[in-house]
């Protein structure tokens, strides 16, 4: 397991080794980006005292996350079990501040506004589950489409996406 997780470190298109502990650096950005916006009236007190309350902070925890779910064609759980690599960010310099754009946005991704999101596997096989039950036999031409995405946390750049919020935030 350690090993999986080693060498998905290597790879130099998610993940850089660096000589030292950036969490000071993030601490600076976060505090800046939170007294930017609060002179600027974009948040209040209270958000200001929830996103700068990183003290404590730590660089964020690579982990792995056992894929016990994923099966072969008989149904057995795979031999090696698939690896996800999971860098936990809480306790990090933009964990509150992440948490607090989730708030912000939350609207946007309503039932009303994506009435065919899916937020968990387990929303997807209740589907299949029902269409299964209810609509077979499919038509011979039906398809069933599920897109995934493969390593989508590690190529969002802390950098660029602090950039980004406050562009988004400050409209």
């Amino acid at each position: 397991e350690d090993t999986l997780i080693e060498e998905s470190l290597q790879n130099e298109v998610h993940y850089k080794e660096i000589d030292h502990d950036p969490t000071e650096e993030y601490k600076e950005k976060v505090f800046k980006w939170a007294n930017d916006n609060l002179a600027e009236g974009n948040i209040i007190e209270d958000m200001f005292k929830f996103v700068t309350n990183i003290e404590d902070s730590h660089p964020a925890n690579p982990k792995p996350l056992i894929k016990t779910h994923k099966r072969d064609k008989n149904g057995d759980i795979l031999n090696p079990c698939p690896i996800r690599k999971v860098t936990a960010a809480c306790g990090t310099p933009v964990a509150n501040l992440a948490k607090l754009m989730q708030c912000s946005i939350c609207h946007l991704t309503t039932k009303d506004n994506l009435p065919l999101r899916n937020s968990s596997t387990n929303q997807v096989l209740k589907k299949i589950i029902f269409i299964n039950e209810n609509h077979t036999p499919l038509p011979e031409d039906a398809l069933l489409v599920f897109p995934d995405i493969k390593d989508m946390y590690p190529n969002v750049d802390t950098d660029e996406a602090i950039e980004e919020i406050d562009k988004q935030y400050t409209k």
